[in-house]
């Protein structure tokens, strides 16, 4: 939350001090700078201590008041401030041309005292509401940068924990990989070991998306690596069924409803001394083309 400790600064800008006196005044309540040229006007309104409303004379001598205003209205810095218009010419040409160059509002001199207080106080409760609103608006992306920032490094984890194409090459004549995660992290895995004579394949789809599918798929890859390489389980079927008892026993404090995420999953064991290949899918089906059919 963004709160005003000081008073909101209004920029009073006329080519008469004695006019810019009188409006000081009746605005006491706020911390007044003042300018009798349009371009100081402008180097105030650039500078440090920027104003929140800037009180404009039509008529100045050098710069008028349409020009500082398109001045400030063309700076990225300082267009945002809003511009009440303060005049004493009656013309509707004028009226029109104010907002024209980006007037917030227009007063007529002589004017009311309480309506020069109610007219400011509604743009500064309005660049209030716009510099809160930008404070928030950049918190958000500060978080979004962050997260994202985590998440890329997150895929570069994941996807150095997948097979190298130089390993690939090394254990397989021909083969294709088809990998295209819906996020930047994913759910989705594959893994191939080179087990003697034997050839291992595992593709494998967690059924969450982005964060919670990518931390199933780091979890299925650990578990099914750490039966593949420490306690030397090979077969497709006792994989997936020990695989399932690990993954159950895992979420097993948390309610069936909390927690339904899980994952689909094919598992091939290629035996090329005997020429026999065996098969093991949760919810994933095999395909085999033998000569041209499938």
């Amino acid at each position: 939350l963004y709160v005003y400790t000081h008073p909101q600064k209004i920029l009073i800008v006329d080519d008469s001090k004695v006019s810019i006196q009188a409006v000081g005044d009746v605005l006491k309540e706020y911390t007044c700078m003042a300018a009798t040229t349009g371009e100081n006007a402008l180097r105030i309104a650039n500078g440090p201590k920027k104003p929140d409303l800037v009180l404009l004379d039509v008529v100045m001598d050098g710069m008028d008041g349409y020009e500082v205003c398109k001045a400030l209205k063309k700076n990225t810095e300082t267009k945002d401030i809003p511009v009440i218009f303060m005049s004493a010419i009656d013309d509707p040409d004028v009226m029109e041309k104010v907002f024209d160059v980006g007037a917030s509002d227009f007063i007529r001199k002589p004017y009311l005292d309480t309506e020069l207080r109610v007219r400011v106080s509604n743009q500064l409760r309005y660049k209030k509401t716009l510099d809160n609103n930008a404070m928030y608006l950049k918190s958000i992306e500060d978080i979004y940068d962050t997260i994202t920032d985590s998440m890329y490094y997150a895929q570069k984890i994941q996807q150095a924990t997948l097979p190298h194409n130089s390993y690939l090459e090394k254990v397989m004549d021909e083969y294709f990989v088809i990998y295209k995660p819906r996020d930047i992290v994913s759910g989705d895995f594959y893994l191939v070991h080179e087990i003697e004579d034997k050839l291992l394949l595992v593709a494998a789809d967690c059924t969450g998306h982005g964060v919670p599918g990518a931390l199933m798929s780091m979890m299925s890859m650990a578990l099914i690596n750490e039966m593949i390489n420490i306690e030397h389980v090979y077969h497709p079927e006792k994989i997936l069924n020990q695989l399932r008892k690990l993954i159950v026993n895992t979420f097993r404090n948390y309610e069936e409803d909390e927690i339904s995420d899980g994952l689909d999953a094919a598992i091939v064991l290629i035996d090329s001394q005997e020429d026999k290949m065996y098969f093991a899918g949760a919810n994933s089906p095999l395909y085999i083309i033998r000569r041209g059919k499938l």
